[in-house]
């Protein structure tokens, strides 16, 4: 299998990018919910919301991958 070394140097360069913009995302996020000493007191709750979340984008990505390879199998099989 050949694999084009610019793929690699392409994201080389985008992923820094990405996880600068993450790491400014979530200290966004935490400026803007902890604010107070009662936030900190409130933390484990804003972590339990957090994974929450996490777990249904997950679910919701999961989903896309499996219509996603139905749609591809189902066109295979009639084309």
């Amino acid at each position: 299998m050949y694999v084009d070394s610019r793929f690699y140097c392409k994201m080389a360069q985008v992923h820094p990018t990405r996880a600068g913009d993450i790491h400014m995302r979530v200290e966004d996020y935490l400026d803007d919910k902890i604010q107070t000493v009662a936030d900190l007191e409130n933390v484990d709750d804003l972590l339990s919301r957090v994974q929450q979340q996490q777990d249904l984008l997950r679910l919701q990505v999961n989903g896309i991958a499996i219509s996603t390879s139905d749609f591809k199998a189902h066109n295979i099989l009639a084309g």
